[in-house]
C-alpha cells in the first residue's frame, strides 16, 4: 500500500514520471523476484479488493509491457477510484 501511495504522489507531483521507463527487474534484483512481488500484490489485492493495489499493478504491468493486464487493472481501479488523477495519467500513459 505504501508503494501505491508514493507512486500516486509522484505522478500527481510529476505527471511525466509515467512516461519514464523504470527497470523493475534490476530494481527487484532479478525477474523471479519481480514476478514473486507481482504475485504477492495480486494475491493481496484479491483478498482486500483495494483499488490502490490494482493501480500499482497497472503501473507495474505498464512498465513491463504487459499492456493488456495494465488496461485490465486500470479499468478495475477506475471503478472505485474514478477521481484519481494519477490513475487517469496512468491510463493516458498506457494509451500513449
Amino acid at each position: 500500500m505504501s508503494s501505491a501511495y508514493f507512486l500516486t504522489r509522484t505522478i500527481n507531483i510529476f505527471p511525466d514520471y509515467i512516461r519514464f521507463k523504470v527497470d523493475l527487474v534490476s530494481l527487484f534484483g532479478d525477474k523471479d523476484q519481480l514476478e514473486k512481488r507481482i504475485a504477492d500484490i495480486s494475491q493481496r489485492q484479491e483478498q482486500t479488493g483495494y483499488p490502490e493495489l490494482q493501480f500499482l499493478l497497472a503501473y507495474i504491468y505498464l512498465q513491463t509491457d504487459k499492456l493488456e493486464l495494465a488496461q485490465r487493472m486500470t479499468n478495475g481501479a477506475l471503478v472505485n477510484m474514478p477521481q484519481s488523477q494519477a490513475l487517469q495519467k496512468t491510463r493516458l500513459g498506457h494509451s500513449a
